[in-house]
């Protein structure tokens, strides 16, 4: 079974309203696009299970609107190890296609693909926040752990969500 076909979560509407910001989260992934950092837990926490399942872009949108109309709420966090830029690009491209009106956030490692551009694009579809993986700034450190980053990196990637008008 693919997260494509799993059923979209029922949230109570009667807890919902007590809340006074209710976030609503959203599966994208299961895994980790890299896959590669030595220290990840996710590989112990989920043996046996593929490294990464991700969604089709349109029912992941799909299932925010259907949130939507049912809740009325338009603060969403995508739930993912870390979203992968080209998925980044196809959800923001479409929240934008739709005119779906929402703020996000999501976890997102240091990658040379996401750049400026790609972070205002980002911006304009919704997203306000990243919680970004640096976990150093040695590069003698990010090596031994496998990160795909820098510290050169990092702050190239930090300076455009900066350019952006993303938090960090």
């Amino acid at each position: 079974m693919s997260f494509d076909d799993i059923p979209v979560p029922a949230y109570d509407r009667d807890l919902l309203k007590r809340l006074e910001s209710p976030v609503i989260s959203v599966t994208q992934a299961r895994g980790c696009y890299w896959g590669r950092c030595s220290y990840c837990d996710f590989i112990e926490l989920y043996e046996g299970n593929p490294s990464y399942r991700g969604r089709r872009v349109e029912s992941f949108v799909d299932e925010i609107e259907q949130q939507i109309a049912a809740h009325s709420i338009r603060n969403y966090s995508f739930v993912t190890e870390s979203i992968p830029p080209s998925f980044a690009r196809k959800v923001s491209s479409e929240i934008l296609r739709r005119d779906v009106k929402i703020t996000w956030s999501s976890f997102v490692m240091v990658d040379h693909r996401f750049d400026e551009e790609l972070f205002r694009l980002m911006r304009q579809s919704g997203c306000q926040r990243l919680i970004v993986g640096t976990e150093s700034m040695v590069d003698r450190v990010l090596k031994l752990v496998e990160k795909a980053g820098t510290v050169r990196e990092n702050i190239r990637f930090m300076r455009s969500a900066k350019g952006a008008s993303l938090n960090c």
